[in-house]
């Protein structure tokens, strides 16, 4: 048996406990936030937050880069190392959840902002799986002019919503003035 573990064990950035997760059972925790423990996340036993690898987020195709850098005035006055290199990690914002980013390694998720960054993760990942779908029948006989004809209804349909939209702001203009 070897030295090296695949899934390294990591401390909590926030009390210092071992993560669970990884290779490991999931944890056990008192919080009712769901963890991705079960896809490779080390999760805090606390509840402080989760440690989500690079291998993770690449298998749910979103990366550490998603979101966008937070304004100096909206970041931690603590910097936060990465558990794997060291180096201070990015604080990133992603709707309206913040997190700790290590481009090369992985994002830290405070419990706070766990539930939603799921929740954005979720719709990520539905959303690959649609554009998955849509590229296989690209790929189809007749893939791309169904997708043409799809387009052109949505198009109307689209035309028709705005047209309603703006007969009832109309409406709404017209019975302020009364």
């Amino acid at each position: 048996m070897s030295a090296y573990r695949a899934n390294p064990t990591f401390a909590c950035l926030r009390c210092g406990e071992t993560l669970g997760g990884g290779d490991d059972p999931p944890a056990r925790t008192s919080s009712p936030i769901p963890t991705l423990a079960n896809q490779g996340a080390h999760t805090c036993p606390r509840g402080c937050g989760e440690w989500m690898p690079r291998g993770v987020l690449e298998k749910l195709h979103a990366d550490a880069d998603v979101g966008t850098t937070q304004p100096a005035w909206q970041q931690r006055t603590a910097q936060v190392p990465c558990r794997v290199c060291g180096e201070q990690m990015e604080a990133r914002k992603w709707g309206g959840a913040g997190f700790e980013s290590c481009k090369d390694h992985g994002i830290w998720v405070d419990a706070a902002a766990r539930r939603e960054i799921q929740a954005l993760l979720a719709v990520h990942v539905e959303q690959e799986r649609r554009i998955g779908e849509l590229m296989r029948e690209l790929a189809e006989p007749g893939g791309p002019r169904a997708l043409a004809i799809r387009l052109l209804a949505l198009e109307r349909r689209i035309d028709k919503l705005v047209g309603e939209l703006g007969a009832l702001e109309a409406r709404v203009a017209i019975t302020e003035r009364r």
